[in-house]
């Protein structure tokens, strides 16, 4: 019965509480999440603002869709009994509407209301944990500019895989918003460095379990190719020093060579299974460099006091942002450049995909997909991107790292 609900609604769902959470929802009547009155009392507290109507207009499609008010209570109960847990899903397809179905909005804000059951126990979690109530408010309510701005992208109302994830995956787990800025609690094994500092504070990046390409980039990435294996890049210690491959903080490439630094200039500072935050940007907004400085000694000081017991070491992201070829694009002065600056850089295999969703709107998961011609031409950027990718430089996104109590 299950895989006949999941084939009706065109969606998937992988999670080791899938069929646990299945149980529960078929004997879920009348859940108060999908009710009216629920719904009210979420609009009154002003976590949702700016998609009442929608969502209104939503509930209403669901209660009359079986199949999709089931599918509401599945993602409900999975999200309920993977609490603290990490992420609930492992793969996650929303439904899709039938062609002209008068229920189309239903099918596609379906999830938000699985979340919006979660609201006020995740507000309680943030207050148990000290967490104040000006980011306790930021937390819970930016979901509401996110279905705006997943709805603005998609051309619909909508609440999108992006949202739900955003907020459905990783609700009672170690996430917190601040200023639109994501920061979750990770693990350093995720990335593939190690990092060293001295004691004024530089930072130098060694690559660890990737191959390194003599251009500089990881074998792997886009415009490497696959015939050249690379050196495979680990840590070489000594009594004395440390020794490997280490980036570049000019370029932002990887030395192609091995480097050896002293043990009585540079401590290890990260290595991995250690605390890290991982840091995630919604795609939109203008942020200035102020902001971004701001939002991250923020993030460092809430977290800390949120995992008192944690070393967490510092911050890691991921960005299309980071790419070698943006610097010669952007003023020094641009907010992008602004937030570069905050981190220390370094190369990640990476197919480069990302700059054609964030810059021009278009999503591609192969080249094949890319019509380069027909890319938008209507910004600076937009401009600078598109020669240079008809000139043969891709833009692959780069990693990053700052150390807590950044000086």
């Amino acid at each position: 019965m299950l895989e006949n609900l999941l084939k009706d609604l065109n969606a998937e769902i992988e999670s080791p509480y899938l069929e646990e959470a299945y149980n529960k929802a078929i004997k879920d009547v009348n859940p108060f999440y999908l009710t009216e009155e629920y719904l009210e009392k979420i609009f009154e507290c002003k976590i949702i603002k700016e998609n009442c109507e929608i969502l209104r207009t939503a509930l209403k499609g669901v209660n009359k869709v079986e199949n999709l008010a089931l599918f509401v209570k599945i993602l409900y109960h999975i999200i309920d009994l993977g609490r603290g847990k990490g992420c609930a899903f492992t793969k996650l397809v929303l439904p899709t509407a039938p062609e002209n179905s008068e229920y189309s909005i239903a099918y596609d804000c379906a999830s938000a209301f699985a979340i919006l059951g979660h609201m006020p126990k995740y507000k309680e979690q943030l207050n148990a944990r000290g967490v104040e109530d000006r980011i306790v408010y930021d937390t819970i309510s930016l979901m509401d500019i996110n279905i705006t701005m997943g709805s603005e992208k998609a051309g619909k109302p909508i609440c999108d895989h992006e949202t739900f994830i955003s907020y459905g995956a990783y609700i009672y787990t170690e996430t917190i918003w601040i200023e639109r800025f994501r920061f979750q609690l990770t693990s350093s094994s995720k990335y593939p460095i190690y990092v060293f500092r001295n004691k004024v504070g530089d930072i130098k990046i060694m690559m660890r379990d990737v191959y390194v390409h003599e251009s500089g980039y990881l074998c792997g990435s886009v415009g490497i190719p696959d015939t050249e294996p690379g050196a495979y890049a680990e840590l070489t210690e000594g009594d004395d020093y440390y020794e490997g491959y280490f980036v570049d903080n000019k370029t932002n490439l990887v030395i192609p060579t091995p480097q050896r630094i002293s043990k009585s200039e540079w401590e290890l500072l990260l290595k991995p299974n250690e605390d890290v935050l991982k840091i995630h940007v919604p795609f939109g907004g203008n942020f200035t460099a102020e902001v971004f400085d701001k939002t991250l000694k923020k993030g460092e000081e809430v977290m800390k006091a949120f995992f008192p017991d944690k070393n967490i070491k510092g911050i890691c992201a991921t960005s299309w942002f980071f790419t070698p070829a943006l610097k010669g694009l952007l003023k020094p002065t641009s907010n992008i450049m602004a937030f570069r600056n905050c981190f220390t850089l370094y190369p990640k295999v990476s197919q480069g995909y990302d700059v054609f969703e964030f810059v021009f709107e278009n999503p591609i998961k192969s080249y094949d997909e890319l019509d380069v011609d027909k890319l938008p031409e209507d910004n600076s950027l937009r401009r600078g991107v598109k020669e240079l990718f008809k000139k043969g430089v891709y833009f692959p996104e780069f990693g990053a790292f700052r150390p807590f109590n950044n000086k």
